[in-house]
């Protein structure tokens, strides 16, 4: 491989906030499936964005990640108990406290990007926003080692998927009192997709059955699957179907797999 390649001195780049939607950020639907079902299922905000994390980033290539909080007078926390190295804290304050367009960017949600070569691996530390602007925001700091640049971005455009999950994941968190009932998580309605899928799991209908009825693709059909059992806080195909059953959202059928 060619060190020459690699650039020696640190190179700063900017990565979009919805940069996760690009085709090159090359999304394997398992992983996917995966992410959003250890994001929904995990109570703590700071345990969701850890644990989707791991997912996105293998154990080999991530070498030091922070979740970093910044309160409403501009200073910076950091979790207790979590070691850090001088070079990737240096670099998230000098993004944050410097004139350059660096807390700018971030304030507006685009993630970025500092690498160079070591060797034969290319280093980098990526800073991603994870909360909305005007709360106290919590940053991602990470340090990765890769083979190359274009994996750099691969990753760091994969990561910029967490906000959007974070984000979902703290709406649901704040549903009023008012709006949660016995055997459901909300009384958002269902979406008429969500209640045609219900309503195929209803009649023991198989995910490709589905997708053919709906004409939609059985991916759509484990995803919005999902997006069911959190509207009523259940885990299977047969409890999403009680708890219709016994909020009125489904009527009584004879094949019904919670009969």
């Amino acid at each position: 491989m060619d060190n020459g390649t690699f650039p020696q001195d640190w190179v700063d780049e900017v990565v979009p906030g919805d940069a996760w939607r690009r085709p090159d950020a090359e999304w394997d639907l398992e992983v996917v499936l995966d992410l959003v079902e250890s994001v929904t299922r995990t109570p703590a905000p700071d345990e969701r964005a850890m644990s989707a994390i791991h997912r996105m980033v293998a154990p080999e290539t991530l070498r030091e990640v922070l979740l970093l909080q910044i309160d409403a007078q501009g200073a910076l926390r950091r979790p207790e108990g979590r070691a850090a190295t001088a070079d990737l804290l240096a670099w998230v304050v000098s993004c944050l406290w410097s004139p350059s367009p660096s807390a700018r960017l971030l304030d507006e949600g685009c993630g970025l990007v500092r690498l160079r070569g070591e060797g034969v691996d290319v280093v980098a530390h990526v800073c991603i926003p994870l909360q909305p602007v005007g709360r106290i925001r919590t940053l991602l700091a990470c340090s990765i080692t890769t083979h190359s640049r274009e994996q750099v971005r691969r990753l760091a455009t994969r990561l910029t998927l967490l906000t959007s999950m974070l984000r979902l994941a703290a709406r649901e968190d704040e549903v009023p009192v008012a709006d949660v009932v016995v055997g459901t998580s909300s009384l958002r309605p269902l979406t008429h997709r969500q209640q045609a899928i219900l309503e195929g799991m209803a009649e023991g209908m198989t995910n490709r059955q589905i997708a053919a009825r709906i004409c939609f693709s059985e991916s759509t059909v484990r995803l919005e699957s999902m997006a069911i059992y959190r509207h009523f806080g259940v885990h299977s195909r047969a409890q999403a179907v009680a708890a219709a059953l016994e909020s009125g959202v489904l009527k009584e059928h004879p094949l019904s797999l919670g009969a």
